[in-house]
Order: C-alpha cells, then sequence, then structure tokens
C-alpha cells in the first residue's frame, strides 16, 4: 500500500492507530482477545500479525460513511474468533488420532503400549531407600508394610 492511494483521512487514521509502535491497535486486539484465556505470549504475537493484515486490508475498504473505529473492531473480531476456531479445530483433529499409553489393544488383551516401553525405573526399589540415618520415613514405611501384606496374602491364596 502506497501514501498515494491513500486519502488523508486514511493517512490520519493509520498515523493515529501506528503511532507508539501500533499501541492503539494492539489494545483494540488485547480488548477483544481478553475473551480468551489460555494464550501465550506466541500466541499474542501471531494475533499481533493477523492484526496488521486486517488492518492493512480494512483501511482499503473504508467507505467513510461510519466510524473507522467500529469497522476495524468488526473486522478484527471476525478474523480472530475464525482464527481461534481454525486452531481448536486442528487441536481435535490431534486429538482424534491419539491414542492413551495405558489403553490395551482392541482384541481386548491385557497389554497396554506402555507396558513395550522399557524402563530402568523401579518404583518399589526407589521408595524403599533409606534415608540417610538408615531408617524409611513414614509414609515409605506404611507403604512398604502394606506391599509386603499383599504379597504373603497373594502367597497364601495361591499356595
Amino acid at each position: 500500500m502506497i501514501d498515494k492511494d491513500l486519502s488523508p483521512l486514511q493517512l490520519q487514521i493509520l498515523d493515529a492507530y501506528y503511532a507508539d509502535n501500533a499501541r492503539k491497535l494492539y489494545r483494540v486486539v488485547d480488548r477483544i482477545l481478553s475473551k480468551f484465556g489460555g494464550l501465550t505470549y506466541k500466541d499474542m504475537g501471531d494475533f499481533y500479525s493477523l492484526a496488521n493484515v486486517v488492518f492493512a486490508d480494512a483501511i482499503r475498504r473504508y467507505d467513510c460513511e461510519q466510524s473507522f473505529d467500529g469497522f476495524l473492531y468488526s473486522c478484527l473480531s471476525n478474523k480472530i474468533m475464525s482464527e481461534i476456531t481454525k486452531r481448536n479445530r486442528e487441536k481435535r483433529k490431534a486429538d482424534r488420532l491419539s491414542i492413551s499409553l495405558e489403553a490395551t489393544n482392541d482384541k481386548g488383551e491385557d497389554y497396554s503400549l506402555l507396558d513395550g516401553i522399557p524402563s530402568d525405573f523401579d518404583t518399589f526399589e526407589e521408595a524403599s531407600k533409606r534415608q540417610e540415618n538408615g531408617h524409611y520415613c513414614n509414609k515409605v514405611q506404611q507403604y512398604i508394610s502394606k506391599f509386603c501384606y499383599d504379597i504373603r496374602l497373594q502367597r497364601r491364596c495361591i499356595g
């Protein structure tokens, strides 16, 4: 967009919105995005970039019959809502393709993907480590005694 393509009013609007590093434009975007949660700084940067594109399109299409502020707000709001809908749709697609590591296979076998991942980590060994003074902390002692009781009970039932 070249300055000679813009009317004096459009140039005035451009100067107002882009003064002080586009603070006015970014405040409009912030007001729209305040309705949504969970946005990171990266998301905010994406929406600010999108606002620059929308602004350039809106100033070209502006017919001077209504308030530019209202016109820009509706253009930005529509575009931001569309972008958020698109992002949510992409997340849902990814969720449909994902499966749980703890889910059993379709044949009904009691085997999950988690069982196939090799690991050197042993929960019982980690829990049974002694503290510096050679004693277990109370919660670990309770866990070990319950675990050992369960094992003895299982042996009686089997044997």
